[in-house]
């Protein structure tokens, strides 16, 4: 079984884009944790909350937020490949019953 790094690396090496290269693994531009943070000003997701991350990518903030608060995520991509890297993702982090991963572009996931 692949660990989370191997995980990763296999999707980068597979998919490398011009992106990755300017940005490496900093792909989702200014959505890292601390600004999550401070866009959820006060409030303070629990297990009865549903939250969704357009454009997911890997989906490493989605796995973030339902480590953190028990909570269920949704994440969406067109990319086939980033899905299925953040689908086994947070099986290897033990997220998976709280992720979701969807492939379609956010105006036809149902959402």
């Amino acid at each position: 079984m692949m660990n989370k790094t191997q995980r990763l690396q296999r999707w980068y090496d597979e998919n490398g884009t011009a992106d990755s290269l300017l940005f490496g693994e900093f792909m989702h531009l200014g959505a890292n944790q601390t600004i999550l943070k401070v866009g959820l000003f006060d409030i303070e997701p629990d297990e009865n909350s549903v939250i969704l991350d357009m454009a997911c990518a890997v989906g490493g903030n989605a796995r973030w937020l339902a480590s953190l608060y028990n909570c269920t995520v949704y994440g969406n991509d067109i990319d086939e490949a980033a899905i299925a890297t953040a689908t086994d993702l947070a099986r290897i982090e033990g997220v998976d019953q709280r992720c979701n991963f969807i492939v379609a572009p956010v105006e036809h996931t149902g959402l």
